[in-house]
C-alpha cells in the first residue's frame, strides 16, 4: 500500500497534472476521426485524448491517497476548466468523474451543462448520482433510451431516484 501524501505535496501534484493535462488539449478543434476496429462504431482516439484521460486518472489516484482534497473548491476549479475544454474530447471523462462524490454536489449544475456532449453525457449522469443530487432528471431523461446500455442504466437508475412522477 503506497504511503499517504501530505496535503500541500498532493495539492501541488494535483495542479501539475491538471497544467500537463490543459497543455495536451489541442489549441483547436480536431475533426473526429474515423470509427476504430475496437471503438463499436465510435471515432478512433487521437493520442492527446490517451494522455489528457491518463492525467485525469493520476490525479483520482493522488485523491484516493489524500480524500481530504476531495470537493476541494480551489481544485475543482480546475478540472472544471478541462471539463468545459471540449477540445480535449474524451480525454477529459476521468475529468468529470472526479466530481463523483457529495461533497462536489455545489458543482452539480456546472458539471451538468456538459451533458449534451457525447463523448462525456454518460460520466456527468455516473458523477450526478455519485454527487446524490436531484434536479436533473429532465436531463437525464432522454438518455434513457441511449443507445449504449451502460448510459442507459445510469439514465434510468437516476431518474428512479430523482425524477417526479
Amino acid at each position: 500500500m503506497p504511503l499517504k501524501l501530505a496535503e500541500p505535496a498532493a495539492r501541488g501534484q494535483i495542479q501539475e497534472l491538471v497544467r500537463l493535462a490543459e497543455t495536451a488539449i489541442p489549441p483547436s478543434e480536431e475533426p473526429e476521426l474515423p470509427p476504430g476496429r475496437f471503438t463499436q462504431g465510435a471515432p478512433e482516439w487521437y493520442p492527446f485524448e490517451y494522455t489528457i484521460w491518463e492525467y485525469g486518472d493520476c490525479i483520482r489516484r493522488v485523491l484516493d491517497q489524500c480524500t481530504r482534497l476531495r470537493g476541494d473548491p480551489a481544485l475543482y476549479e480546475q478540472f472544471l476548466r478541462i471539463v468545459h475544454n471540449r477540445r480535449g474530447k474524451r480525454g477529459r471523462q476521468p475529468f468529470v468523474l472526479l466530481f463523483g462524490y457529495k461533497r462536489c454536489a455545489p458543482f452539480a449544475s456546472q458539471l451538468a451543462c456538459e451533458i449534451d456532449d457525447w463523448q462525456v453525457s454518460g460520466h456527468v449522469i455516473d458523477s450526478l448520482l455519485k454527487m446524490r443530487v436531484s434536479g436533473f432528471a429532465d436531463i437525464v431523461r432522454p438518455f434513457q433510451s441511449n443507445e449504449f446500455a451502460w448510459i442507459r442504466a445510469k439514465a434510468k437508475t437516476y431518474c428512479r431516484r430523482y425524477g417526479i412522477g
